[in-house]
């Protein structure tokens, strides 16, 4: 896979962001010392609404997709 075929996709929609939640998942699949986290939990902490932490900071997520799956995921994250 060469970075020219990773297509890099700005979360923002609802369902764009359960793919960004989703997307260990996938990645650890096989990993059976992989302990997943609660998917509640993890929408709760990219909620600006639930998470303090976005009074003093903005985040943008990305899905890194190949083949039309999602492979991978990014936060771009600024502390103002």
């Amino acid at each position: 896979m060469t970075y020219e075929e990773v297509e890099i996709i700005e979360v923002e929609k609802p369902s764009q962001l359960a793919g960004f939640i989703k997307v260990p998942w996938k990645i650890y699949a096989k990993d059976p010392n992989w302990v997943p986290p609660l998917i509640s939990a993890q929408r709760d902490m990219l909620n600006p609404k639930k998470n303090p932490f976005f009074r003093y900071a903005s985040v943008k997520t990305y899905i890194a997709r190949h083949g039309g799956e999602n492979v991978g995921r990014i936060a771009a994250i600024v502390n103002r």
